[in-house]
């Protein structure tokens, strides 16, 4: 799904949640979002390390 879909497809119930990039970390409060968990709060108190700059998430 493109980055720009995730807010309405969470919003809509198409999706139970969604990945965001820095502008939807931003805003998903404007659209009555929760934050589930922050990737970055969690990496860095798991590993006291920077979080690298690109993380995947497959599915088969």
């Amino acid at each position: 799904m493109r980055f720009d879909e995730v807010i309405p497809a969470v919003q809509s119930g198409e999706v139970d949640a969604g990945l965001l990039i820095p502008e939807g970390q931003i805003t998903y409060p404007q659209h009555g979002l929760i934050k589930v968990i922050d990737l970055w709060h969690w990496w860095y108190e798991s590993t006291m390390l920077p979080l690298p700059l690109g993380i995947n998430a497959i599915k088969s």
